[in-house]
């Protein structure tokens, strides 16, 4: 659904597919690592030079599903999105 709400919107459809990469991922990573790891104190206050080895994860695994989406062709309607969630799926 955020998918298609980010077409309506006017999302062209590679953005749609990144920014529900992106939805995922985060969903994804609230359930798999524990919960303070990505607690608002520790985030904040924590030197940029040296992100957490968890931020580092979430990172490449949006960078290779990325990789993926860009790959495949901009199929409109339930098709498109079917190969875009089967891409994901694949990772998380």
């Amino acid at each position: 659904m955020f998918y298609f709400a980010c077409l309506d919107g006017g999302c062209s459809q590679g953005q749609a597919k990144i920014l529900y990469a992106g939805v995922r991922i985060g969903a994804w990573a609230l359930q798999t690592f524990p919960k303070d790891v990505f607690s608002r104190k520790k985030l904040l206050y924590r030197f940029i030079e040296r992100p957490q080895i968890e931020e580092m994860k979430v990172g490449l695994k949006f960078a290779e599903i990325v990789r993926e989406l860009n790959k495949l062709d901009d199929v409109a309607g339930f098709a498109g999105f079917a190969e875009i969630e089967a891409v994901v799926d694949g990772h998380v």
